[in-house]
C-alpha cells in the first residue's frame, strides 16, 4: 500500500479501494506496455519512489517489479525532458544552425517514447520546422551575397547589349540588376526575421559601384566631347560633381578588408584616373578662358606684353 501511495503521489483516506484499483488510478501504460505514471514526473518524483522502495520490506514481487519499472520509466522521461528543455530554451539564432537543428531533433526523438511530452514534443517540433525555414532563408541569403560578389561578366549577368559592348563592370544596370537580385533576398530573410546587416552594406556597395560605372560613362563621354570641342566647362564640371560624390565610398569599398565587391578597386582606380584627367581639362580650359579675355583686350603692338 505504501509503494501505491508512492506512485500515487499521495496517502489513500479510503481503506476499502483495493490495491489493484489503487494501481490502475496510479499507472498506465504506453504503445510498448511499458508502465509509467499518469501524473507529472519530475527529478523528485522519481527520487520519492526510488525512497519508497528502499524503505518497504518484502514488497509483493509483482507490486516491487511495477515500481522498478515506473521509476526506471520516469528517470529516464526526466532525463529527456531536461534535453528537451535546454535545447528548446537555447536562443533561436542557435537553434538556426545546422548542429542545432540536429540536436533538437535528437531530443524530440528521445522524449517522443514518453506520453506525458507530447505536449512538449509537439512544441519541439513546431520550433524545429521553424528553425529549418530560417535556416533555409539564411542560406538561401548567403548563397545571393556570395554570387553578386563574383567577378561580373556579360555572358553570367544577363546584362544589355551596351553592357556587352561597354563591358559589363561598367554597365550601370548589370549593377543594378545585381543590386535587385540581392534586395530580393533581403526582402525574403526580413520576413523570416534573419539579420540582414552585413547583406545590406553590401547592396549599397553593389549601388556604390553602379553610380560609379554612371559616372564613369559621363566622364569619358565629356572628356570625348570635350576633345572634339563640345563639352564646355559646365558639362566637365557637372560631371566632375557627380563623380566626387561616388569616388569617396567607392573608396572604402575597395580598402575595406572584408568579403565585397570584386570590381571596386578597378572602379575605383578607373575613376580617379578620369577625374585627373578632367581636373586637368578644366584647368587647361580656364587657362585658355584667361588668355582669350587678355587677347580681347589687345588693340595694338604695345599691348604685347600683356599677352
Amino acid at each position: 500500500l505504501q509503494l501505491a501511495e508512492a506512485l500515487l503521489g499521495q496517502e489513500l483516506m479510503d481503506s476499502k479501494i483495493c490495491l489493484t484499483e489503487m494501481l490502475m488510478r496510479a499507472v498506465q501504460r504506453d504503445p510498448k506496455d511499458r508502465p509509467f505514471l499518469k501524473r507529472a514526473v519530475s527529478t523528485e518524483v522519481a527520487s520519492q519512489l526510488e525512497a519508497a522502495m528502499s524503505r518497504i520490506k518484502s514488497p509483493s514481487a509483482w507490486v516491487l517489479k511495477l515500481v522498478q519499472d515506473v521509476t526506471s520509466y520516469a528517470a529516464r522521461e526526466v532525463k529527456a525532458a531536461a534535453a528537451l528543455r535546454d535545447v528548446m530554451n537555447k536562443k533561436s539564432s542557435e537553434a538556426s544552425a545546422p548542429d542545432a537543428i540536429h540536436l533538437l531533433s535528437a531530443a524530440i526523438e528521445s522524449a517522443r517514447e514518453f506520453p506525458n511530452l507530447a505536449t512538449e514534443v509537439e512544441a519541439a517540433a513546431s520550433l524545429k520546422e521553424r528553425c529549418q525555414q530560417r535556416a533555409h532563408v539564411i542560406a538561401l541569403l548567403e548563397a545571393a551575397m556570395h554570387k553578386v560578389r563574383q567577378p561580373m561578366s556579360g555572358e553570367q549577368e544577363e546584362a544589355t547589349a551596351r553592357g556587352k559592348r561597354e563591358g559589363a563592370p561598367l554597365c550601370k544596370e548589370a549593377w543594378l540588376f545585381r543590386a535587385a537580385y540581392l534586395q530580393k533576398a533581403i526582402k525574403e530573410a526580413q520576413e523570416a526575421s534573419v539579420s540582414v546587416s552585413k547583406a545590406k552594406r553590401l547592396l549599397r556597395d553593389l549601388q556604390s559601384c553602379a553610380n560609379a560605372a554612371e559616372a564613369i560613362g559621363r566622364l569619358t563621354k565629356v572628356l570625348d566631347d570635350a576633345s572634339g570641342r563640345q563639352a564646355g566647362s559646365g558639362a566637365l564640371k557637372s560631371a566632375m560633381m557627380l563623380a566626387e560624390e561616388v569616388a569617396g565610398s567607392l573608396t572604402a569599398i575597395s580598402a575595406a578588408d572584408s568579403g565585397g565587391v570584386a570590381e571596386a578597386a578597378e572602379l575605383s582606380e578607373m575613376l580617379k584616373e578620369l577625374m585627373g584627367q578632367v581636373r586637368n581639362r578644366l584647368e587647361r580650359k580656364k587657362a585658355a578662358e584667361g588668355l582669350a579675355r587678355v587677347h580681347a583686350t589687345c588693340k595694338a603692338v604695345s599691348d604685347l606684353p600683356k599677352l
